[in-house]
């Protein structure tokens, strides 16, 4: 069903971001595309403190941000956790099909 592929998706680009953040992923634009090619060029995002990020801007963060929380060996490694994932509407149809999902996330370690 929709609102479970949308939460695996959401799961699964959290994923793609530990491994950024952490620099498994290699910064190339291939392995960035795992981002950049499920991001609709409209897309908006709002920070817990209220910042608005165009795709543009968000790319441009987390591109820096590669390698940003290293395993520093002490047990402790960054992660983050999706929690309460749901489909709030979903917008057209077919290929033009597109989801508002929201959900909550927990993010561990790499202090």
């Amino acid at each position: 069903d929709a609102a479970a592929r949308c939460t695996r998706e959401v799961e699964g680009l959290h994923d793609f971001f530990v491994k950024w953040f952490t620099g498994e992923v290699a910064r190339t634009d291939e392995g960035f595309r795992r981002f950049s090619d499920v991001m609709d060029a409209t897309m908006e995002m709002v920070t817990a403190a209220g910042d608005r990020h165009t795709l543009a801007s968000l790319s441009a963060t987390i591109d820096c941000a590669h390698g940003c929380m290293p395993d520093d060996g002490g047990g402790v490694s960054f992660a983050i956790a999706i929690e309460n994932a749901r489909l709030v509407r979903t917008v057209g149809s077919g290929a033009a099909r597109s989801y508002l999902v929201s959900y909550e996330e927990w993010q561990t370690g790499g202090d």
